[in-house]
């Protein structure tokens, strides 16, 4: 007598090949083209033939919870296959929680498309998708998902939107959505608009991925959408057409096709990756009008003078940094020596502490300290006259040559356009700080100093 304990005998796979179980056909065919499952089969099952006979079935014994849990680390075909084995594995794929993957490449309909046939192959294809995808949404019982990847040349925008919905409502914690088309020059096909009114976004509190292609996402929708994903690890940009990006966090920003892209802002712990990744980011850089770092809370590391490319299209730069000391000026004067064409530089202090005299100055580095600028207009915001800035505004009038305008402005930045503003203007020590501006342009008769 020959036994399976545990490990499916060739005659436990037979039994299972050629079971005629009718339990949930519909949805398995609907789920079919997967691997071979057969390993899960029950051994409780007697042959026949009497020579062989399975003890019993040692995975079925498992807990829900565990069985749940190998059944999502399956792709959702293989983990609704098992739904034939028995009874007991009926409706455990239903709370399936791993990543959904609905990847349909075209096949015969791409190449029709391509040849020229009709767009009858691509239509349904795109009915077959939804279909499958729709069914698999309705099925699935789940609280939460680890991930949803929709990618396939999608045109319903109501089964788009209902798909957004169930990813709020499972709290996807990865999303990736690409709807890219399938290149066609006889009529033109919009592109998916992501809804900037979506009431449920805080639901995506729990995002720490998401991926948009071919989605058409506005900015009110898109700050809308990061605002409410503070566990957001990543986010990948996809977007031909857009030419202005903030973002403000601590999550990673991946560019993939974005060449209008000319206006960036980044604020947060995300100004540290984009510190360490300055050689990675080039092809990026390179591209920019504009460019503003937020670094008063980054630890910028010594090699950014040395690692930095060349910004040859860059016009107007903003940087915010927290002057702890002389060499919390160094990356700013790294970044104005690697823009050749740039026209006005904003220098925002959040806080300015006084100088150590330990720290290294910009006039003291050798890497930074023998370059010329090119910078013609500088604005200088949270001035309040201590060493540093002074010397700093120095250094800016001795190697900017074009130099031509300085603007000075004492007020503490997070106060502009706010109610505050005019209050601390009016205070004692808005008033000398604006008195040590003034003496510092009057030391440099020859340049126009504007001191609000």
């Amino acid at each position: 007598m020959k036994n399976c304990q545990g490990v499916m005998s060739s005659e436990c796979r037979e039994i299972a090949r050629n079971s005629k179980s009718k339990l949930l056909r519909s949805e398995v065919e609907t789920l079919s083209h997967c691997t071979d499952t057969t390993w899960l089969l029950p051994c409780n099952k007697r042959k026949r033939r009497e020579d062989y006979t399975c003890l019993y079935d040692r995975i079925s014994e498992l807990p829900d919870d565990i069985l749940v849990t190998v059944l999502s680390r399956l792709t959702i075909k293989e983990a609704a296959r098992t739904s034939i084995l028995s009874s007991r594995w009926r409706y455990l794929w239903k709370w399936f929680n791993g990543c959904l993957n609905f990847d349909n490449p075209l096949t015969m309909g791409d190449y029709n498309w391509t040849l020229g046939l009709g767009s009858q192959p691509l239509d349904v294809e795109r009915h077959k998708f939804v279909s499958w995808v729709n069914q698999v949404l309705r099925s699935l019982q789940c609280h939460s998902l680890e991930g949803l990847r929709i990618c396939f040349d999608v045109a319903s925008n109501g089964d788009i939107h209902n798909w957004i919905n169930f990813a709020v409502e499972k709290k996807v914690q990865k999303l990736d959505l690409d709807f890219s088309r399938v290149q066609d020059f006889s009529w033109p096909v919009a592109e998916y608009t992501f809804s900037p009114h979506l009431d449920s976004y805080s639901s995506f509190s729990s995002l720490t991925a998401l991926s948009l292609n071919t989605v058409a996402v506005t900015g009110e929708a898109l700050e809308h959408l990061l605002s409410c994903c503070h566990f957001l690890e990543y986010v990948e940009i996809d977007a031909p057409n857009i030419i202005s990006f903030e973002y403000s966090g601590s999550g990673i920003v991946f560019f993939r096709d974005v060449p209008n892209l000319t206006e960036v802002s980044f604020d947060g712990f995300v100004c540290t990756y984009i510190m360490h990744k300055l050689r990675q980011l080039s092809t990026i850089l390179l591209q920019l009008h504009t460019l503003k770092l937020n670094l008063a809370f980054v630890s910028v590391p010594e090699a950014v003078p040395y690692d930095l490319p060349e910004l040859c299209n860059l016009k107007h730069l903003e940087m915010e940094i927290n002057l702890f000391d002389d060499d919390r000026l160094l990356p700013c004067a790294a970044f104005l020596r690697a823009c050749p064409s740039l026209y006005k530089f904003t220098l925002k202090l959040f806080r300015v502490h006084p100088s150590s005299g330990t720290a290294r100055t910009v006039k003291d580095h050798p890497y930074l300290s023998v370059c010329e600028l090119s910078v013609r207009v500088v604005e200088l915001v949270g001035f309040e006259g201590q060493r540093a800035e002074t010397e700093f505004v120095m250094y800016l009038i001795e190697k900017a040559k074009l130099l031509e305008k300085i603007i000075i402005d004492p007020c503490i930045p997070k106060y502009l356009g706010t109610p505050k503003e005019l209050l601390y203007r009016d205070s004692e020590e808005y008033h000398s700080a604006r008195k040590h501006a003034i003496e510092l342009g009057a030391r440099f008769p020859l340049w126009d100093f504007v001191i609000p």
